[in-house]
């Protein structure tokens, strides 16, 4: 966890017990306090303001203390939709890529190449053209070259004319048609910029995702789009060095019949390098740590990790340097069990959780089944995790979730350690006649870990009195000992204790001196 100072006046602390652990101690207050409570467990944030861009804001170095701690929290398991460690590249102004595509191909990378229209060869076109057949890459017009806009006027800072934009797609459908390239369904603007003039074109090429951080039809130094996750009451801009998400539909200004058409979607770790990836060519190592220190900060947050960087910051690169930046980076990130996709799966994925949710999961401990309902809709195979805990230890699965529309029930087995054997307290109990003595009960796995949050079905088995549903055992009248009789029952499994009832002892009066003073002494001798 993170540690971090925050300034004692900007926060309201709540009374926490003295049992409480601080995650992350500043010199004044914890920002994040832990502790067990009864069999569950409890997180406070003394403070969000974290949060807000002014002070931090979101895709730093928290997000991920906020999910571990609902995980860490919760009873389990406990089913969480959120992204899995999908791992993408995505390169801009690309006119060379015969070398670097291929390469990138062998660490797993499948990159996006935002090109320039006037930039590829034939010769170019044939080596891209097998490894888009094959799903290793994906290609789109970024622009018509390094200082010709192909989406948007960036010198007059405005959109296009409609027959220059009505032209320049006409260019763009002969390159793609000419060179057999199929069209990716991702597309970023040179300097990001997309007039609101282009979207119809767009949408005919087949185009369902764009990275754009601000409004279309706006230069790229204007304030930033206010689109989800993260984005959608403060406001700065786009330009800024801040790290950032989007994962939400796009609203192009003058255009609503294509609301909910595309859907704005990428991330860029801007504060780690400055911007981008930016490889140095003669620097493998600074390379490599950048690139991981970016990809990490992505999985850390469960956000789509994108290695990203234009092609000119390592045409001069050798071809072993370019090789060992990606082994390194890999190899590092390794531990995330990455799943290296394409731009165009990523965006449709993350897209798909966006139009889809778990409105409700039910967990059977004795059957040890888990069926969780999910409504929405997606256009591909999802997953959500299911955490467990054995003892302190927290893991993680995937379950598939098929393409549905409306609703859909996933039913998954052999969720969840199994319970071995019940241990109730206290035991031996001694309880005088007509009393009351609470008894606790905890489940264990066969490796005596504990498991968290059954619940008991309590009952008396060879009498000495009577127990309700919360454990509270009322004595009889009649002493004795009553073994085994307290039952607490969890499925097939069962925990005893003993009671011993016992007659209270009666003290005799010293006198029956009614009108003795109150503060009468006793000596001895």
């Amino acid at each position: 966890m993170t540690r971090v100072n925050v300034p004692l006046a900007a926060h309201v602390t709540e009374l926490m017990s003295v049992d409480a652990d601080p995650l992350a101690p500043p010199i004044a207050l914890p920002l994040l306090l832990i502790a067990d409570y009864g069999q569950g467990r409890a997180v406070q944030w003394l403070s969000y303001d974290w949060m807000k861009h002014a002070v931090k804001g979101p895709m730093y170095t928290f997000d991920d203390e906020v999910w571990r701690g609902l995980v860490w929290a919760a009873r389990k398991p406990f089913v969480m939709q959120a992204l899995p460690p999908l791992v993408t590249m995505r390169v801009d102004d690309v006119d060379a890529p015969t070398m670097w595509v291929p390469a990138a191909n062998d660490y797993g990378f499948k990159p996006w190449l935002g090109v320039f229209l006037n930039g590829i060869n034939a010769a170019e076109a044939n080596l891209l053209r097998p490894l888009i057949g094959a799903g290793q890459t994906t290609l789109a017009i970024h622009a018509t070259s390094n200082s010709e806009h192909f989406y948007f006027d960036h010198v007059n800072e405005t959109n296009l004319s409609d027959a220059a934009v009505a032209a320049n797609f006409a260019a763009g459908a002969a390159f793609h048609t000419n060179y057999n390239l199929p069209i990716s369904k991702f597309v970023v603007g040179h300097n990001y910029e997309l007039g609101s003039n282009v979207f119809e074109e767009l949408d005919a090429w087949g185009v369902e995702f764009v990275a754009i951080p601000m409004n279309p039809g706006l230069p790229e130094d204007s304030d930033w789009v206010m689109n989800g996750p993260y984005r959608l009451y403060e406001t700065g801009r786009s330009f800024d060095d801040d790290p950032f998400t989007y994962a939400d539909y796009l609203a192009v200004p003058g255009h609503p019949e294509l609301n909910g058409q595309f859907f704005n979607c990428f991330t860029e770790i801007r504060d780690n390098a400055g911007y981008e990836w930016y490889p140095v060519i003669n620097d493998v190592e600074l390379s490599v740590k950048r690139g991981t220190e970016q990809l990490e900060r992505a999985l850390e947050n469960l956000a789509l990790a994108t290695l990203f960087t234009h092609e000119y910051e390592f045409d001069a690169v050798s071809e072993a340097n370019w090789r060992a930046m990606l082994q390194g980076i890999s190899q590092n990130i390794d531990g995330y069990a990455p799943r290296y996709v394409t731009m165009d799966y990523a965006c449709q994925y993350v897209r798909a959780q966006y139009t889809s949710s778990i409105s409700a999961s039910t967990y059977d401990p004795i059957l040890r089944q888990l069926t969780t309902t999910l409504v929405g809709s997606t256009d591909l195979v999802t997953d959500f995790y299911v955490f467990t805990e054995e003892g302190e230890n927290i893991d993680h699965e995937f379950v598939s979730v098929p393409v549905f529309s409306g609703s859909t029930v996933v039913v998954t087995n052999d969720i969840g350690p199994t319970l071995d054997h019940v241990i109730v307290t206290p035991d031996p109990a001694d309880v005088n006649t007509n009393a009351t003595q609470p008894f606790t009960a905890l489940g264990y796995d066969a490796a005596s870990n504990l498991m968290r949050g059954l619940r008991f079905t309590w009952s008396v088995a060879h009498g000495g009195g009577s127990i309700d549903q919360a454990g509270l055992f009322t004595a009889g009248g009649v002493p004795g000992t009553y073994a085994d009789t307290v039952v607490a029952t969890h499925g097939a499994v069962q925990g005893t204790a003993t009671v011993n009832v016992t007659t209270p002892t009666n003290f005799r009066r010293l006198w029956n001196d009614t009108t003795a003073p109150q503060n009468t002494s006793v000596y001895d001798g």
